[in-house]
C-alpha cells in the first residue's frame, strides 16, 4: 500500500484554514492525508487532497473503504459544487472516476481535471 497516494480534486476555498483528518477503517492499513497545489491550475481543481498509505495491504478485488474529513477552521460550510471530484449526486461508498489513483506517482485509475 506504500506505493499508492489517492487524490481528490477541489477548489481553493478548502485550502486555507482547513483541518484534515484521516479515518482509518478496517485497520488493514495506515492512511494519512494532505493538501497539494495544481500547477497549474484546471478547470475545478486549483488543490487536492491527497490520501498515502504508510503500510499494509488489500487483498485483490476486496473493496475497502477510504475517508476523510476536512472542515475549514471556523467551520463554516463549503460550496463543493464546483470541485472537481465532487459528485452532484455522491452516494455512501459510490465509486468516484474523478478520484486519481496513483502507484509511485503514475496515474494508474480515475480521471484527473482537464487542463
Amino acid at each position: 500500500m506504500a506505493e499508492f497516494e489517492l487524490r481528490y480534486w477541489f477548489t481553493a476555498e478548502l485550502a486555507t484554514g482547513a483541518s484534515l483528518v484521516a479515518d482509518v477503517g478496517s485497520g488493514l492499513f495506515s492512511q494519512h492525508v494532505s493538501i497539494g497545489t495544481v500547477v497549474p491550475p484546471r478547470k475545478g481543481a486549483d488543490h487536492y487532497i491527497g490520501v498515502a498509505f504508510e503500510y499494509g495491504t488489500i487483498i485483490a478485488s476486496a473493496k475497502e473503504k477510504v475517508s476523510f474529513e476536512a472542515h475549514q477552521a471556523n467551520w463554516a460550510a463549503f460550496d463543493q459544487s464546483d470541485d472537481y471530484s465532487y459528485p452532484a449526486d455522491i452516494a455512501n461508498g459510490a465509486e468516484l472516476p474523478t478520484v486519481g489513483v496513483y502507484r509511485n506517482g503514475l496515474l494508474i485509475a480515475g480521471i484527473e481535471p482537464p487542463q
